[in-house]
């Protein structure tokens, strides 16, 4: 279900893997039929898999991690974020040899989003030009969906940051990917919908090193949306619902009018897609790296804990009413480098 039949359904589209087990601690009666072997069995993965995908709720990633470190010695994939707390982000840098974490992979699929890498590419071509400002907001009405009340993540115990950990990770890593580290974090957990004890939409406002100003606004109390928006003295690059467009402003005349240019598409992707063939990409990936060929498009197990460093600090931020500074913890300022 959910998310793990995504992962199965990108292995069977990818076809350079064959899936050998769905892994659930209890049977269950939800899961599809062969090809699918379904097993509780741990031992079944270890002993017979190349590849291991974590799938399972946010709060129960540890767990996994601390097992396979022990007795897995293939690549393991990890759903965002890749564990649930600044804690317990510690405690796996900490306890878990380098060697198990340079094995170790997280979903961020959005930097492999197609007009994602077109955003980067501009932001790399125009050099100087630096971007000072950029929005993201990223909703969905699960909320108000029936599926939500039963959900891990309408409970505050497993989902203590809502849309901030589920959804607002994917964009706390654009930001580091984009514009480098954070100095700066603070924002708001809301519950608007009621339907459940955890919060449903967060607002954070994040400055960066380079001294790039970023919103970013997630809720599942909302109407489904997916946009950015990065300005620079001379263009803007805006996202929307599968379309990236780019405004080039040209410096305006002293002694004329100037008006800015219409918006110019140039890129165009169907937003319901980009989902299974980020995972699709990421499977490419995963071989490349059996074949010592790795793709910077695919997070490391470093990147993901500094996206939770940051994640934990907005937490601080929430409780301390004022901004938070990553960088007052070590964690975050031995694994940031990782970005490059």
């Amino acid at each position: 279900r959910g998310q793990a039949a995504r992962w199965a359904k990108a292995v069977a589209d990818d076809g350079g893997w064959n899936l050998r087990y769905c892994y659930h601690p209890v049977h269950d009666r939800h899961l599809p039929d062969p090809p699918f072997n379904q097993t509780d069995h741990l031992d079944d993965l270890i002993t017979s898999c190349d590849v291991i995908v974590i799938a399972s709720p946010t709060n129960t990633h540890l767990q996994y991690l601390q097992e396979l470190a022990r007795l897995f010695d293939g690549l393991i994939v990890v759903e965002k974020p890749i564990v649930a707390s600044l804690e317990e982000s510690e405690f796996l840098l900490e306890n878990t040899p380098r060697s198990f974490l340079d094995r170790v992979y997280i979903n961020h699929s959005f930097r492999v989003y197609p007009w994602v890498g077109r955003t980067h590419e501009n932001l790399q071509a125009r050099g100087e030009n630096r971007a000072f400002a950029a929005d993201f907001q990223l909703t969905h009405d699960l909320a108000y969906k029936p599926q939500y009340r039963e959900s891990w993540r309408s409970d505050s115990e497993t989902h203590w940051a809502g849309p901030a950990e589920t959804l607002g990770i994917h964009l706390i890593d654009l930001i580091h990917y984009l514009f480098g580290p954070i100095e700066s974090v603070s924002g708001r957990l809301l519950n608007l919908a009621s339907t459940g004890s955890a919060p449903d939409t967060s607002s954070m406002l994040l400055t960066t090193q380079s001294q790039v100003c970023c919103t970013i606004h997630t809720s599942y109390a909302a109407s489904a949306s997916h946009y950015m928006r990065i300005a620079a003295p001379d263009f803007v690059l805006t996202y929307r619902d599968g379309i990236l467009s780019l405004q080039e402003r040209p410096p305006a005349k002293a002694d004329e009018r100037s008006h800015p240019p219409p918006d110019r598409p140039i890129l165009k992707s169907n937003p319901d897609k980009l989902s299974d063939e980020a995972l699709c990409h990421i499977l490419r990936s995963l071989r490349g790296i059996v074949k010592d060929t790795p793709d910077r498009g695919i997070a490391t197990a470093y990147q993901g804990i500094a996206n939770v460093a940051v994640l934990g600090s907005y937490l601080k931020s929430v409780q301390q009413g004022s901004p938070y500074n990553p960088s007052e913890m070590p964690i975050y300022r031995s694994t940031i480098d990782s970005f490059g």
